[in-house]
């Protein structure tokens, strides 16, 4: 892309000379391109002046010419013989970023530094976080808000894996901290009015009556049978008071045709 080709001008090693013809139109092309590429129409119109951004850019960038000139003499010898882990390129463009001097002088090219090592080298990393964002913020979760959102996926993005030691070792930092700065209270305990026991006490005394039956151990058959006979018993009793015998629920089971009809039988000859 011709965006992505326009940083290489940050590559020291590529940097000609101050005494070469060339030195004067190093860079100018492609700073243009890159000022109409991240600074809009918009942003130049807020300042009243047209392609404002532009020209403070291109004066930045003659000054800086000179400096990576000067960096390139201080360039580390891996660097210079390609075999770091990184480019001559990245090494400039996080050294722009990483000097506070720097944004005070250079505060457009300090923002494309910035903006260049902010872009993904592939689709990968945003799928990544639609797909994280998708698991943390369902529709269920829709009053979740931004800044929480985004401490959440910080962590599911950046963070350790769950069963890591780097991630065991920061939750018990991070509960550690959370119990220093967490003041914590005594459950009050009230006290019985007329007795100097207390209800803990009290309770603990009642609890220590209770038996308590192990889960896997069977209840005993006996038990079962003598509350089965109390229920039938008391069943019976109910069935003789209120006059509920056998013999009343098989006469009103042999009268299977009823002295009147029915509404819907009525409506149904008429």
């Amino acid at each position: 892309m011709p965006v992505l080709k326009a940083f290489s001008i940050f590559d020291v090693m590529a940097i000609p000379s101050a005494r070469s013809l060339g030195f004067k139109e190093y860079g100018e092309d492609h700073i243009k391109l890159l000022a109409e590429q991240f600074f809009t129409e918009s942003e130049t119109k807020e300042s009243g002046e047209a392609n404002v951004n532009t020209e403070k850019l291109k004066a930045e960038w003659g000054k800086f010419k000179f400096d990576l000139i000067d960096w390139k003499a201080d360039l580390p010898r891996d660097l210079k013989e390609g075999k770091a882990a990184t480019t001559s390129t990245t090494g400039t463009l996080h050294r722009m970023t990483r000097q506070p001097s720097f944004r005070h002088f250079f505060p457009l090219l300090s923002s494309l530094a910035e903006r260049c090592l902010s872009i993904p080298v592939s689709n990968a990393w945003p799928e990544r976080g639609v797909s994280a964002l998708k698991c943390i913020k369902p529709r269920l979760r829709n009053r979740l808000k931004n800044d929480m959102l985004q401490a959440l996926l910080q962590v599911s993005i950046n963070g350790p894996r769950v069963e890591s030691d780097a991630c065991a070792k920061i939750v018990h930092s991070a509960t550690d901290a959370w119990n220093r700065a967490k003041k914590t209270r005594n459950l009050h305990v009230p006290q019985t009015r007329g007795n100097a026991a207390s209800i803990p006490v009290a309770v603990a005394a009642h609890v220590a009556q209770v038996q308590v039956a192990d889960a896997a151990v069977q209840a005993d058959d006996d038990e079962y049978r003598e509350q089965l006979k109390t229920i039938e018993a008391e069943v019976e009793e109910a069935t003789a008071a209120l006059k509920l015998t056998e013999d009343g629920f098989e006469a009103e089971d042999d009268l299977t045709d009823s002295d009147y009809d029915s509404d819907y039988d009525c409506e149904y000859y008429r």
